[in-house]
């Protein structure tokens, strides 16, 4: 099922369809270029920017989350030139692409914990490990809680992929959901290429990982009411999920129970 909007007669107004069919392709368009640029000073440039050495595991995850977004913007493109067959197929790659993401990026959040714990005591070696571990619990729990929205979301869609309107709409929230990190690395390139001084740096990650989703989400509301004259109930609710749910993970990180078990997980039981 694809949208329409219907004049008094009950024609379709193609210029109506052109735009919801545009939006989502820019939205795609997008997000690839915020995950392309973010990535590119540890993945894609590497001999440029001379970046520390890193596991194999995270090449895997910046290649599973690049494909992911090439294929985000792809469907779109496909849809829009009328091949609906090999957005089906496309469609179920994109199904085990993201399995992929949530596996990888689980992967990555665990052992996440070390490396954020190695990166906070050489910036800021005064803090206890109690300080310390709770800063690590936060981000990570963060993270997961992106991870879970990811996943519920992008199988939501699956199931109602009959019904464009939610499928769409739930594939791209779910995307969004996980762009902040890319986002946030914005700032390193700034400063990496000269354009922006060493505090840009910081100032993106908030930037990166709050308000650019939040404002892309916002993107989809405005876009339902100026198209459609109303919000879609599945726009408000996706979007509050997205927006909000992680939060409400990353804020469990604060409790003590979650701070005692990332203690021992990077200073072991003792």
């Amino acid at each position: 099922m694809i949208e329409s909007s219907t004049g008094a007669a009950g024609l379709v107004v193609p210029a109506a369809q052109d735009a919801r069919r545009s939006f989502f392709t820019w939205m795609g368009g997008v997000l690839l270029v915020i995950v392309l640029v973010g990535f590119a000073p540890t993945l894609y440039f590497r001999s440029y920017f001379h970046p520390p050495e890193m596991p194999a595991y995270l090449y895997a995850h910046g290649s599973v989350l690049t494909t992911w977004f090439v294929l985000l913007l792809l469907q779109p493109l496909l849809i829009a030139n009328g091949q609906r067959t090999w957005h089906r197929r496309a469609g179920w790659l994109g199904a085990l692409v993201a399995a992929a993401v949530v596996g990888i990026s689980g992967f990555t959040d665990f052992h996440f914990v070390k490396r954020l714990a190695a990166q906070i005591g050489t910036a800021a070696p005064q803090l206890s490990h109690h300080d310390t571990a709770a800063q690590v619990s936060t981000a990570v729990l963060g993270f997961a809680g992106q991870i879970l929205v990811f996943a519920a979301l992008v199988t939501l869609a699956v199931l109602l992929r009959n019904s464009a309107a939610s499928h769409k709409r739930l594939m791209l929230t779910a995307s969004i959901g996980i762009v902040g990190a890319a986002a946030a690395r914005w700032g390193y390139v700034l400063v990496a290429i000269g354009v922006a001084p060493q505090m840009a740096f910081p100032i993106a990650g908030i930037v990166g990982t709050l308000g650019v989703p939040w404002a892309l989400l916002a993107a989809i509301v405005v876009h339902d009411k100026r198209t459609l004259g109303r919000v879609l109930p599945i726009t408000w609710w996706t979007t509050g999920i997205a927006a909000l749910l992680p939060l409400l993970v990353r804020q469990m990180g604060t409790a003590e129970i979650a701070i005692a078990w990332t203690s021992r997980m990077i200073y072991g039981a003792g």
